[in-house]
């Protein structure tokens, strides 16, 4: 997660709440000056606040999973596969159960493997941002991480961007190992490509 060259916009027009001002929320895998004061006076975090403080502003000792994949559509013909349960099984997992408003609960468990997911809506906006809470149950994580797939819109159509955030802050001693585990996971289950696909199928 590097500096943007030139300059910076959103992924999409209007910010967002993250949720209530609370440390365990909103701080979660943000780092630098901008967001540690903002956490001090619990001040709301947008989602606008962390793309200029992580992404803009070069913040790039967070640690992160990013992928990200071009698909020739416009966002109202994809952000359609992320807006109900049954679009989002299709792709993200079969199992998936999800309350899709934010503050709405969901569970799944990763598809390949025996590990449950769980964890709550954080933000919702259409044509935007999915936004969630993330914590592996039956583990040692203390505290959830977070995923983020935002849309932005390109000259060729759409670039969707997966990225988990905040294994820093999930109190488990060597959480690097995690990060590189979900390295290997986001390579091994390629949920993008399978995005894509549907999109190009059409039919949401």
């Amino acid at each position: 997660m590097g500096r943007l060259g030139g300059s910076c916009k959103l992924p999409w027009r209007a910010p967002c709440q993250l949720g209530r001002p609370t440390n365990r929320r909103v701080g979660l895998g943000l780092g630098g000056g901008r967001v540690r004061s903002a956490l001090r006076r619990f001040e709301p975090l947008t989602l606008a606040t962390y793309y200029r403080t992580v992404i803009c502003e070069g913040v790039n000792a967070v640690p992160a999973v990013v992928r990200s994949i071009e698909i020739q559509a416009p966002p109202s013909a994809v952000w359609p596969w992320l807006a109900t349960p049954e679009a989002l099984r299709r792709w993200l997992s079969p199992n998936l159960e999800i309350d899709l408003r934010v503050g709405g609960a969901y569970r799944f468990r990763n598809p390949g493997e025996e590990t449950w997911i769980s964890g709550t809506v954080l933000d919702l906006v259409p044509e935007g941002a999915l936004v969630l809470s993330w914590l592996e149950e039956g583990g040692d994580w203390v505290h959830p991480a977070r995923l983020l797939f935002t849309l932005a819109a390109t000259a060729g159509g759409t670039r969707v961007t997966l990225t988990h955030d905040g294994f820093a802050g999930i109190g488990k001693p060597g959480w690097p190992g995690t990060v590189q585990a979900y390295e290997r996971g986001a390579d091994r289950h390629r949920v993008l490509e399978r995005l894509a696909d549907l999109v190009a199928a059409g039919g949401a």
